[in-house]
């Protein structure tokens, strides 16, 4: 897949990069959904599933605070459907990107969420340990593993048609299912060389606190590989702590979308730093800049209820229209996984 630089505008990669309009699918079901759990990586996993249904659905389905417009627990149509996991970013949760869901799962396919434990915004006790990164592409790959095993949704999924989705620390997860393993050394280093990155590295000094600072060698974050994964698209994703080290192995499909006034994992140290390691290993793949968005512009808009609870979270840079945005990430998730996983 060739490569497209980061600064390029959106519209571009839409209708040019991307295969262009004929490239869409049209919405052919509507979007069923139920919650499951599953046990992955040590964790009770909490999972929220959207997948094609030929009921009727309606906007009154409440999880939580989310009012959702889907039909809950309705029967699966018949077909032959992809696979998409999609891993939140720290402090979220499964419904952070129920847009993006609801659109694949119009147009054919099954779209699972985990709720990482221990780092999304009901328990954030893991939040930057060890713990919660090493057990991260765990919970993916269960939740993987759940749909495939599924009575009702398993034998509707085509196996050589699975992608994942990763936001912020979900990008890493997404990373390190594909084989690029992580070591909390580099975090380590990275700040002291760069502390104007300064929200990631209020991490990195909460960690330490907690767990110590690490060598080299103590560093690395266990290996983890899910060779099921054929593509993936990273939003603003984590990635200081990653070098060369599994680079080299991975063999999906990539697309890196970086937030162009991203205030949370700052330019040029994460989106641009996968950009670069993966151009070093030989890995072609997409990168491309979202001009004027803000670090939370990959999360859709929260109702109106949970806005006020929200903070910075439901804050976009002046003249940014997330709720635009989120229509159109949809429709461009739609595009690139039809278009890569064909």
């Amino acid at each position: 897949m060739r490569m497209i630089p980061d600064f390029l505008p959106l519209t571009f990669m839409i209708f040019a990069g991307l295969g262009g309009p004929a490239a869409a699918q049209q919405a052919a079901y509507n979007p069923g959904f139920r919650l499951a759990v599953v046990r992955a990586g040590g964790d009770v996993v909490q999972l929220a599933v959207w997948y094609p249904t030929r009921s009727s659905f309606f906007l009154g389905h409440r999880v939580g605070v989310f009012r959702l417009r889907v039909a809950k627990d309705a029967p699966p149509a018949p077909g032959r459907f992809g696979l998409i996991a999609i891993s939140h970013g720290t402090g979220g949760g499964f419904l952070n990107h129920r847009s993006t869901a609801r659109a694949l799962a119009r147009v054919g396919f099954v779209v699972v969420a985990p709720h990482h434990p221990g780092s999304n915004w009901q328990d954030g006790s893991r939040i930057g340990s060890r713990m919660a990164l090493a057990r991260r592409p765990r919970h993916l790959s269960g939740a993987i593993t759940w749909a495939l095993r599924d009575r009702r949704l398993g034998p509707l999924i085509d196996r050589h048609r699975i992608g994942a989705i990763g936001y912020s620390a979900g990008g890493f997860t997404v990373m390190a299912a594909l084989g690029a393993r992580g070591n909390l050394a580099y975090a380590t280093i990275h700040c002291r060389r760069h502390p104007q990155d300064n929200r990631f590295c209020a991490f990195e000094r909460l960690r330490q606190q907690r767990e110590g600072q690490v060598g080299l060698r103590q560093g690395w974050l266990p290996r983890h590989r899910d060779r099921r994964i054929r593509a993936v698209a990273l939003w603003a994703p984590l990635g200081a702590m990653f070098g060369l080290h599994g680079m080299r192995q991975i063999s999906a499909t990539i697309l890196i979308m970086r937030a162009g006034q991203d205030e949370i994992l700052k330019h040029p140290w994460h989106a641009h730093r996968i950009h670069l390691l993966l151009q070093r290993a030989g890995i072609r793949h997409r990168y491309v800049r979202v001009p004027r968005a803000g670090h939370y512009a990959f999360v859709t808009p929260f109702p109106l209820l949970a806005r006020p609870f929200a903070g910075e979270a439901n804050r976009d840079p002046a003249g940014f229209d997330r709720a635009r945005f989120s229509r159109q990430l949809g429709q461009i998730m739609v595009r690139y996984f039809t278009r890569a996983l064909r």
